[in-house]
């Protein structure tokens, strides 16, 4: 689980007609949304959370001042910010989908090791992974940063003589790790 705020400014103008005119009032806050999310790693190798809304905090008192009277939105905006909360959670789950492509990252890795590695030039030694599936651990956070570690298993080969051969294999395979 990851726990995060989100600071949001909330602008807010209102209108009241007096006699035949009308006063007009606007006024700015500012809030503080806390979620938490579960992040995991699908069999698609995308990144995938389950967020929950925790808590929000109005950090200063929002009121529209019209000169001749002043009327109170706390209870309003916190109203408002309860309503709102758990469709914001769905709302930043499908935003992180959108913007977050591991399995791109994952797909990427997959093939970069299956190009044989020259390991040494006077001797022409060459290693040649041949993946056969990932795994992963749990994602991990610590210190502001969020972490996946991957695992292969594969064959490992080294050959000397000329660069080996090999045939691209695109079957990128999951499995988790408990």
């Amino acid at each position: 689980l990851i726990v995060y705020e989100i600071p949001l400014k909330i602008n807010v103008k209102g209108r009241q007609p007096v006699l035949f005119t009308e006063l007009t009032a606007k006024t700015d806050f500012e809030v503080r949304l806390k979620f938490q999310s579960r992040l995991d790693v699908d069999q698609q190798w995308n990144l995938t959370t389950e967020t929950e809304a925790l808590d929000y905090k109005i950090l200063n008192e929002p009121e529209l001042d019209f000169g001749i009277t002043s009327i109170p939105l706390k209870d309003v905006a916190g109203l408002l910010l309860d309503n709102f909360l758990n469709d914001a959670a769905k709302i930043l789950d499908l935003q992180i989908k959108e913007n977050f492509d591991t399995r791109d990252y994952v797909n990427s890795l997959w093939q970069d090791i299956q190009e044989p590695i020259l390991l040494d030039e006077a001797y022409n030694s060459w290693m040649k992974i041949t993946p056969k599936y990932f795994v992963y651990s749990p994602i991990k956070g610590n210190n502001n940063k969020i972490s996946l570690n991957l695992g292969v298993n594969a064959y490992i080969e080294v050959i000397t003589g000329r660069r080996p051969d090999f045939i691209l294999n695109l079957s990128l395979i999951h499995i988790s790790e408990p």
